[in-house]
């Protein structure tokens, strides 16, 4: 289900939800590597280019986790783990201000979230009006997030604070 992209490198980062693998390929199809095995359903993908960081949001544990792409031999980790009752989707990286944004369609407590790039100071920033937050993408120009609700059927903007929606 998720998919993210390093365009200096030429290569696509997929999940293969039936294997609980995160893949790399580059663009023309060549260098398929299994890159982080036993993630569960990982759902959502994000590339952090400074670092050369993969960040991903995990169904199934409710977590998300990261790995170091510089270093072959990295562990993967979990850098934020959610409550039992929490779903998270879709993932976008800022550089810029190193943070991590995720959706989470907790049934009860839907949200739009972030951490640092180090899943340092998890919180929610959005929490009201929203059902099931789904994909999510960000403007760094604008510093603008933007997210999709598959239960009212709208596409929503908001500032990196969750300010200004």
């Amino acid at each position: 289900i998720g998919l993210a992209f390093d365009y200096s490198s030429r290569r696509i980062f997929y999940s293969d939800i039936q294997r609980g693998s995160i893949n790399g390929v580059h663009f023309n199809g060549s260098g398929h590597s299994v890159l982080v095995q036993k993630q569960g359903s990982v759902e959502g993908l994000a590339y952090e280019p400074v670092q050369n960081e993969l960040y991903w949001t995990s169904h199934r544990d409710a977590s998300v986790g990261r790995v170091s792409l510089s270093d072959p031999g990295a562990t993967p980790e979990k850098i934020v783990k959610l409550g039992p009752e929490d779903k998270p989707r879709g993932i976008v990286v800022s550089s810029c201000i190193k943070r991590v944004f995720w959706t989470n369609w907790n049934a009860q407590h839907p949200s739009i979230q972030r951490s640092f790039l180090s899943g340092f100071d998890p919180e929610s920033i959005v929490t009201t009006q929203i059902r099931m937050p789904n994909g999510i993408a960000i403007d760094h120009q604008l510093q603008k997030l933007y997210w999709s609700d598959a239960r009212l059927d709208k596409i929503e903007r908001c500032d990196f604070d969750g300010g200004d929606r």
